[in-house]
């Protein structure tokens, strides 16, 4: 440790009392919130009592940066974030018991530099919180005018106002801005609370910083507080807020499900009688005997208990040597700001906040690596540390109480309207289609195959398999019984499970209390008070999972022993992926255009696909493939009859108690069952035959992404396939009641050399146009027109790039084994993706594989001159060129997609005569196409490499050997072998 050069009895200012009030918000301007953020969690986790709101000025980061900035037990809830220039910034956090709601008046209402503008609203209070950074060379003249405009948009919603924030006005300093800011806040009944410095150096001081209110007010008082890491004081206003209490912990009701209890639930089973379970016929009553017994052993030994969340838990990884080093920090900082200090003694306190910070992280990740190494689940352990250190671990949740204007936020009344939301739309899409009834004749287009399909009894060893493969979750369906129990107590269980299976296997009636859904809404983007823009998350019973699980693996024998998926159909099967479904499409288009063809790729977007299947067309169809008598009876049953209710959760105004509220059931009349192990087959058989219906085009599907491509030499001849092929979708859809969305259908026209500009088949279906587009996405992969692969790179470069932030943020908190790890899952994980496509272009993809290596240079921290190649090996991490390498191999020999050989074309004895056959081409497209590179790629392999029959052994292999060599491009590759 650095020695002191000198001792003061001069002590910066004890933390208030005030601080323990009912809600207090603390503003900083904290000049790089990433940088400042070890020291803040260390600092915050030490106060008495956290505040409940944290608004930061200055916070440095880009708007895709700060969605991974972890401050413990604080959420996101706004920000401003500068797109043209750097640095700047506002952002609130607020403790994730506080309920808040976004301030619809201020959405997009900021301006760069001028006013930049973060506002929640605390629903409890009605308290409009607002965070304002001004930048000092910005118009000041604007910003008065923005401000005045911001606060009357304001107060006229009938609420209290704080505003905080780093205006650059030196209220210190009598001049024009300080009378014009005065007269400002008194216009609109205003007061300022800070009235001593909040900037201060050795020579000068200044009062840039504001804490605001209305005179109108609860009793307040802002203290200034000395952080330790920043030139700014902070400012933290307390409120204390009369007959209430802000609730700094919230309670949730749930049943604890330690390993004692679950030993101790197993003993109970294994001393139940199910004998009356076995003397039943009828498979409803059977099942409800099982769950009725097994519910009420399951209810009295797992109670519910009230776990409390408290927000001020101390950190582990504080220990009394950094408590001591921060108070320390904190003394040093307010001595450099009031005193003129010499310069060893500014040296002194920049080496001891150098060192701070370094014993910061060390304990920071000492903690994680300890969390990782205690930890049954070690996986399980390091995602919570990376989700929790990136920041979303606790993500901003508005509840669902505030989504509808009709329910005025009663909790009574939301569940109600989600679950009319979500059963109905179904019914109201289906309505729409000219009240055309499904003519099963027509839809029924499927070639009757005279096997019949036969449920083999199901075994106990099944059982018991099946129930192994479950992951645990604590998330249960409407009976409360979460998979983890029920994983860990099957033996038990297991004989009079199978005889219940078993009984509805013999009497085609699939149990009614299996069919019940728990639906619990997720928003996913736009406007919280649109139903539309939520997610319904559906939950089954878990028994339902495990006996839908041995039926799949029934069907999905019978289907593949005898072909009857179709070959086009690349989702929810084996071998199958986006993968195939993509190089079946690209391929084509790249020999269509070596050939000097045109085509013609049109890309159909299905409205809820899953959600309004019709359940008689589809056991139409189930019937032609083979269910016949108890098979087709038990999948009728397995269809109908089916109901859900909708579950939110809701944070009581009055007490800091979570409760859970439910809809009544309502029917589900259509779609196969959501969140099912079955529903996804079935939808495959559903839409089976489309394949065959269209003559002139190919299909490829990837379960409801549904892609026609059109192939013809002639432009006459493809435009009359087109219409053609749009006649036949157009009938095909129409009589299985699939509804396409126009608006999102496109198209792409694929052309080789010659005139760029010609006449392009018109599309249209249900009398609507479809668009054609330059390019667009498909499974993941941006294609364009001239299948140039710069606009797929460009998104991937934008995402890799927010990748390096979150590793950069992540390094000084965890380990590098865990940072390793963060790698192959956030970073090489982009990479991998389609790099079969993209990754043999030569311009491209060196600025992919510059981002790669700084991204090694970053886990390594090293310069950017440092060479990265030994960093491969170290780390057992593949470069670019050799993951390309890697993904078309494997690619290649798993799907055996490709294996003429030259020796398969002729009978000359040559050297190369064991080599894959190269297939000519015309075009530097078709050249780089996934066969001839994976090709081009396998025949260079080293022998010993490619005389592997095994597929593990092959891959690992072939990784070990592309580890050793870390080559840098294709040409080295083609040189080196």
């Amino acid at each position: 440790m650095v020695d002191h050069p000198f001792k003061s009895t001069f002590h910066p200012p004890k933390e208030s009392s005030n601080l323990t009030q009912d809600l207090s918000i603390l503003h900083h301007n904290v000049q790089s919130l990433s940088n400042k953020l070890l020291e803040l969690n260390a600092l915050l986790s030490q106060w008495p009592k956290k505040p409940d709101i944290l608004c930061f000025s200055e916070h440095w980061l880009l708007s895709d940066q700060i969605l991974h900035l972890n401050i413990d037990q604080y959420k996101l809830a706004d920000s401003f974030c500068r797109i043209n220039d750097k640095h700047g910034g506002s952002c609130i956090f607020v403790s994730k018991s506080i309920k808040i709601r976004e301030v619809s008046p201020l959405k997009n209402f900021g301006r760069e530099k001028t006013l930049e503008i973060s506002a929640i609203e605390i629903v409890k209070f009605k308290i409009i919180v607002i965070c304002v950074y001004r930048s000092p060379n910005s118009d000041v003249k604007m910003f008065f005018n923005q401000i005045d405009e911001a606060i009357n948009r304001v107060l006229n919603k009938g609420c209290l106002l704080v505003i905080c924030g780093d205006w650059n006005i030196n209220l210190l300093q009598k001049n024009s801005l300080q009378k014009t800011l005065l007269n400002l806040l008194l216009s609109n009944n205003l007061l300022n609370t800070v009235q001593s410095p909040t900037r201060v150096s050795s020579n000068s001081c200044s009062l840039i910083d504001v804490m605001i209110r209305n005179k109108v007010f609860y009793p307040t008082s802002t203290n200034v507080v000395e952080m330790g890491y920043s030139d700014h004081f902070a400012l933290v206003m307390n409120i204390v807020v009369e007959n209430s209490h802000v609730p700094f912990s919230e309670k949730t009701k749930r049943r604890v499900f330690s390993k004692r209890n679950i030993d101790l639930f197993n003993l109970r089973l294994t001393r139940e009688v199910w004998d009356e379970v076995y003397h039943q016929t009828d498979v409803n009553k059977a099942y409800s005997l099982f769950l009725d017994k097994y519910r009420d052993l399951f209810l009295n030994m797992f109670h519910i208990k009230k776990v409390v969340n408290v927000k001020n838990i101390k950190s582990r990884w504080i220990t009394k040597g950094i408590k001591v080093s921060r108070q320390r920090l904190q003394f040093l900082c307010y001595l450099k700001k009031k005193l003129i200090l010499p310069r060893h003694s500014l040296n002194y306190i920049k080496k001891y906040q150098k060192i701070y910070k370094n014993v910061l992280a060390d304990a920071r990740k000492k903690e994680n690596d300890r969390f990782i190494q205690k930890s049954t689940n070690r996986s399980k352990a390091l995602w919570q540390i990376i989700n929790f250190e990136s920041g979303k671990a606790f993500k901003i949740n508005y509840k669902t109480s505030d989504v509808d204007s009709m329910t005025d936020l009663d909790p009574l009344l939301t569940p109600g309207h989600f679950n009319s939301f979500f059963v109905e739309i179904a019914g109201k899409m289906v309505n729409q289609l000219n009240d055309q009834k499904p003519k099963y004749d027509q839809a029924c287009k499927v070639t009757p195959f005279s096997k019949s399909i036969f449920f083999v009894p199901i075994t106990e060893n099944e059982v018991l398999s099946v129930s192994s493969k479950l992951k645990g979750k604590l998330s249960a369906g409407y009976d409360e019984i979460p998979e983890k129990l029920v994983k860990f107590s099957i033996q038990p269980i297991c004989k009079p499970l199978t005889f219940i299976f078993n009984l509805s296997l013999c009497t085609g009636i699939f149990p009614d209390q299996m069919k019940i859904a728990k639906v619990r809404p997720i928003h996913k983007r736009g406007r919280i008070q649109e139903l539309s823009n939520y997610r319904p998350i559906s939950l089954l019973p878990v028994f339902s999972k495990i006996f839908e699980t041995l039926i799949y693996n029934r069907v999905v024998n019978f289907l593949n022993k005898h072909n009857l998926i179709s070959d086009a159909q690349n989702g929810f099967r084996q071998n199958k992926s986006t993968h195939t479904a993509l190089q079946s499409f690209i391929e084509d288009v790249q020999k269509a255009l070596d050939n000097k063809f045109f085509a013609l790729g049109i890309f159909l977007d299905l409205s809820k696909a899953f959600d309004v299947i019709n359940h008689k067309l589809l056991l139409a169809k189930l019937e032609l493939y083979g269910f016949r008598g108890i098979s087709l009876s038990l999948m009728r049953s397995y269809l109908t009859g089916r109901s859900q209710f909708v579950e939110i959760d809701h944070v009581d105004a009055k007490s800091p108690n979570q409760k859970s509220f439910s809809s009544s059931c309502k029917e589900i009349k259509y779609g196969v069952p959501q969140g099912s192990v079955l529903g996804p087959l079935l939808f495959l058989m559903f839409i089976n035959d489309l394949p065959k219906a269209v003559h002139e085009a190919k299909v490829v599907l990837f379960a409801d992404d549904t892609n026609i491509l059109i192939i013809d030499k002639n432009l006459k001849s493809l435009n009359d396939k087109t219409i053609v092929s749009m006649h036949q979708l157009e009938n095909w859809f129409a009589v299985n009641h699939l509804i396409i969305n126009i608006e999102k259908t496109k198209a792409l026209f694929f052309q080789g050399r010659g005139p760029r500009q010609i006449d392009k088949p018109e599309l249209y279906l249900n009398n609507k146009k479809i668009t054609y587009t330059a390019n667009l996405k498909f499974l993941g992969i941006y294609i364009t027109e001239n299948l140039s692969w710069s606009s797929h790179t460009h998104h991937l470069v934008q995402k890799l790039n927010k990748t390096i932030y979150l590793i950069k943020s992540l390094r000084d908190l965890v380990s590098l084994p865990i940072l390793r790890s963060v790698y192959f899952a956030k970073f090489e994980s982009l990479l991998r993706y389609g790099i079969i496509f993209w990754g043999c272009g030569q311009k491209d993809i060196q600025t992919v594989f510059k981002i790669q290596k700084k991204c090694l240079r970053l886990i390594k921290r090293v310069n950017n001159r440092i060479s990265c190649r030994e960093f491969f090996g170290e780390f057992k991490i593949l470069t670019l060129t050799s993951l390309y390498i890697f993904e078309t191999l494997c690619f290649l020999r798993k799907n055996r997609i490709y294996n003429i050989s030259y020796s398969d074309v002729h009978g000359y004895n040559t050297v190369y005569k064991q080599n894959l056959y190269v297939q000519p081409c015309n075009t530097s497209r078709c050249k780089r196409s996934v066969i001839n590179m994976g090709i081009r790629l396998y025949n260079n392999l080293p022998s010993q490499i490619r005389s592997i029959q095994e597929f593990k052994v092959f891959k690992r292999q072939l990784k070990d050997y592309l580890l050793c060599k870390a080559f840098y491009s294709l040409q080295e590759y083609f040189y080196k072998n």
